[in-house]
């Protein structure tokens, strides 16, 4: 039975309606037309229909907006037309927030429906897209652009919205147009029939298509897809093919007991079911067609009369269909769609409950059919089984928290080894929540996101605005993308790492911090952590304690007056380990203005550490000889109170200090080649020393004969 009510809340059964139609759309659009003639029967309800009237058909309510009034003798006539509820609740409804960027079909569809008294469930996955602007606009506006980006349709059941892909049923149904069906109406668009498509995506990506059927039309090109937001060829190609038109645009509109003689196989029509049309004025072409649209025409008891279905192909989204007008004006509703969710209860189980109890009342359980199984102890649980689902209840039928339905599973409570589904979400109803939808995992407490897991890595959550903490993610290294790794990166202030507890990090032992600039390495102790390494803006410290405190270790500071040296402040015990043996390298050059001792310095002389080698070939001697000698103290020395006179080398425009032992700088001594200087002289010496001698050696010799020539001459004489 119908029912009217007024604005101010009066309501009345309706009775005496003429001309009653239903008009349901693959959408999810529903609307109503009516005539209605004064009577005795409908005297109290007749004045309550006007302007914005309510005019309630089982589960459904419908607004009026469009009244008219006829005289007809002494009496007159209302003609109406209504929308659905749920389209002017939506569009009555402003979204005054704004997003920018990335958004995934979940995040969209909470800022479409909340606070709307609404709910949705999602069975399909839908990539994230990007939006600019998107928000501050009416909730029905802003669904029709999510229906139409997303490539998404819906359905409405009750107080929620299913979003899925594609709504319908696969009938496998097929007729050959002309023959079995004669149509009320038809139409056969070929206007932008194109059988072959190019596309560029993003770094130069390409992709052809030619559709099967440019062997019926030719090759007819379509415009080109080039967008750089596509980065591989099959997303590319995708997207061609779902702008490709190559089939003619066809569209028939059927009275459905024509549809149920040639077979069809069901006693119902559904928005969204897939027939398959053979048409043969194009060579027994097979169109692919759904039912779009559902007209009914209901008599006095609400049976209906008669039923026309439209067919058709139409590959644009159902939301341009629907969708021409939705800023404040109600011409035209929305998409279609249908899904199922088992996140929101309440909502399921007041669906499941109303549509079993229903089904219990039409069959008059138990003697003319259905089942109710009663638990001989406690009468209390029982288990419903009827046309219209499978329910179990608590309470003696009285509601039923586990059920299941046309509408899909509800339950209180799920046990499973093993669980597929595409989207999870469990809600508490107090703010706590989590989301498994598309791959990526959320978690939500008071209604703050807590953590994420998508593809940027594990991100966490500040517990008091919701604002982004920081992330775990993969990484790899800058200057070497094939080396890969895992960073911990913070979106806020600081970085911390230790031992604590939840809502503090009591003992860190690494804690880098963005506002003061400074990193710091903590030694962690059951009293206590001690820090013994701070880096900071221009320095380095490393501390040493224990029962004493902390004490300077070891401090490198940056020379602030050139930015290019660094100093080194230390406070060390002679080096050495428990074997008495140690090492330090320095892979750099290195200043000191104090003592340097030492048992030995070696320089590392091996062939693979240099290059351009060649024998030395000057005159050391030469150099040695030409460089000064002097006596100093070093002014470092007469600061500290140390009077000490060293002997050396001094550089400098009044010093005779050769340049072969000046190091590159030239501000200091290069001892090694110093070193090698002087034993490249002694060498020198050497080959010297070793002519010299050879020459005593040939006088020795020239004396000694000599001597022996003139001691002959004596011996003779």
């Amino acid at each position: 039975m119908l029912s009217v009510m007024d604005l101010q809340g009066n309501t009345e059964p309706l009775v005496d309606f003429q001309q009653y139609t239903r008009k349901r759309k693959v959408n999810g659009e529903k609307t109503i037309s009516m005539t209605v003639v004064p009577s005795e029967n409908n005297k109290h309800a007749f004045p309550l229909i006007g302007e914005e009237t309510t005019i309630t058909h089982g589960d459904d309510e419908y607004i009026i907006k469009k009244y008219s009034a006829k005289s007809l003798g002494n009496k007159y006539i209302k003609r109406i037309d209504g929308v659905h509820k749920f389209y002017v609740d939506m569009i009555n409804k402003q979204q005054e927030k704004v997003h920018n960027g990335s958004i995934t079909f979940q995040s969209y569809m909470n800022l479409v429906f909340e606070n709307t008294g609404y709910t949705f469930a999602t069975i399909d996955s839908f990539p994230a897209r990007e939006f600019d602007n998107l928000g501050n606009d009416n909730r029905l506006s802003m669904l029709e652009k999510g229906l139409k980006r997303f490539k998404a349709e819906m359905e409405l059941v009750g107080k929620q919205v299913r979003f899925k892909k594609m709504v319908g049923n696969d009938t496998d149904f097929q007729f050959r147009y002309g023959h079995n069906i004669k149509s009320i109406e038809e139409s056969c668009d070929t206007t932008n029939l194109a059988t072959v498509i190019r596309g560029e995506g993003a770094d130069g990506i390409t992709a052809y298509y030619r559709s099967p059927n440019a062997d019926i039309f030719g090759e007819i090109d379509a415009p080109p897809v080039m967008d750089e937001r596509f980065t591989s060829k099959e997303s590319l190609l995708e997207e061609m093919k779902a702008r490709l038109e190559d089939t003619p645009l066809f569209s028939a509109k059927i009275d459905f007991a024509d549809l149920r003689a040639a077979g069809y196989p069901y006693t119902v029509p559904n928005e969204g079911d897939r027939v398959f049309v053979i048409y043969e004025p194009m060579n027994d072409l097979i169109l692919e067609t759904r039912i779009l649209d559902i007209d009914e025409t209901f008599d006095d008891d609400l049976n209906p009369i008669k039923t026309t279905v439209t067919l058709a192909n139409h590959k644009k989204s159902f939301a341009d269909v629907v969708f021409d007008n939705t800023q404040k004006q109600l011409g035209k509703i929305i998409n279609d769609d249908g899904i199922v969710r088992n996140d929101v209860l309440d909502q399921a189980v007041q669906i499941a409950t109303e549509a079993i109890k229903n089904a219990r009342t039409e069959l008059q359980f138990p003697n003319e059919g259905g089942i109710w199984a009663v638990d001989k102890d406690d009468p209390n649980k029982v288990v419903v089984y009827n046309s219209a689902g499978l329910g179990v209840s608590k309470d003696g039928g009285q509601t039923f928290g586990n059920a299941i339905t046309g509408e899909g599973i509800v339950a209180e409570a799920i046990m499973a080894g093993l669980m597929y589904g595409v989207n999870i979400i469990q809600d508490d109803g107090q703010g706590g929540k989590i989301e498994l939808i598309n791959g990526v995992l959320r978690t939500f407490l008071n209604d703050i996101p807590v953590m994420k897991v998508d593809e940027k890595g594990l991100t966490m959550f500040n517990s008091s605005n919701g604002g982004e903490a920081g992330t775990l993610r993969d990484s790899q290294l800058i200057n070497d993308k094939s080396k890969k790794g895992i960073s911990l990166n913070s979106a806020t202030d600081f970085i911390s790492i230790g031992f604590g507890r939840s809502g503090g990090n009591d003992f860190p032992i690494l804690h880098g911090s963005k506002y003061n600039k400074k990193t710091s390495l903590y030694r962690y102790t059951p009293s206590g952590n001690t820090g013994f390494l701070y880096a900071e803006h221009n320095k380095t410290t490393i501390y040493a304690g224990n029962g004493d405190g902390r004490r300077k270790f070891i401090e490198l500071k940056r020379n602030t007056s050139t930015n290019a040296d660094v100093f080194l402040h230390y406070n060390l015990h002679p080096l050495g380990n428990s074997e008495g043996y140690n090492q330090f390298y320095f892979n750099c050059d290195g200043y000191f203005t104090g003592w340097v001792s030492a048992s030995n310095v070696i320089n590392r002389s091996l062939e693979k550490y240099k290059t351009d080698i060649s024998k030395l070939n000057v005159n050391a001697l030469s150099i040695l000889l030409n460089a000064d000698l002097y006596e100093y103290k070093l002014k470092s020395d007469i600061e500290n109170g140390i009077d000490y006179v060293n002997y050396g080398l001094v550089i400098g425009a009044d010093y005779n200090t050769p340049e072969e032992f000046l190091s590159p700088e030239k501000e200091g001594i290069n001892s090694y080649k110093h070193r090698t200087l002087n034993t490249k002289a002694i060498q020198e010496l050497a080959e010297e020393n070793k002519q010299l001698r050879n020459e005593v050696d040939d006088l020795r010799e020239g004396l000694m004969n000599a001597l022996k020539r003139i001691k002959a001459l004596e011996n003779a004489g």
